[in-house]
């Protein structure tokens, strides 16, 4: 499993969300120059984040983007996911057709166990616990 720069891109901008909440709607532009993304991939990653609820937005004059709760309610494995997709260690874990193998393979409760690990893992660190870490 390797995180692309989407993923990574989309947990920088919350965590640069979360750590200047005083700055209310902060714009597309600001947090683009901060964190040395282009606005136009920033953009696509900001409107999948603001789709599923994780930001909010406003248009116009004093308008940009802000998150929707506390650092604390948000998991790297939720933004992640969204950004992602999804975080399978390998893809017969999520095909839609089930493996032909899948009844006699071998490694198959290894990959299984694995996906829970990674899951657990990211599910139990927040966005405070990233700020917190600095």
């Amino acid at each position: 499993m390797t995180i692309s720069t989407k993923g990574r891109y989309a947990l920088r901008v919350m965590i640069d969300l979360a750590e200047h909440p005083s700055e209310g709607y902060i714009p597309l532009q600001v947090i683009a120059e901060r964190q040395e993304i282009s606005k136009e991939y920033l953009g696509t990653i900001l409107k999948v984040l603001v789709e599923h609820g994780l930001l909010r937005s406003l248009r116009g004059k004093g308008g940009g983007y802000r998150l929707s709760a506390p650092p604390e309610e948000y998991t790297v494995g939720e933004i992640l996911r969204l950004a992602e997709g999804d975080l399978a260690p390998v893809p017969c874990l999520t095909q839609k057709e089930p493996c032909p193998r899948r009844d006699r393979c071998p490694s198959l409760p290894m990959w299984q166990k694995l996906d829970r690990l990674i899951g657990d893992f990211l599910g139990s660190v927040t966005l405070r616990d990233l700020m917190e870490n600095e």
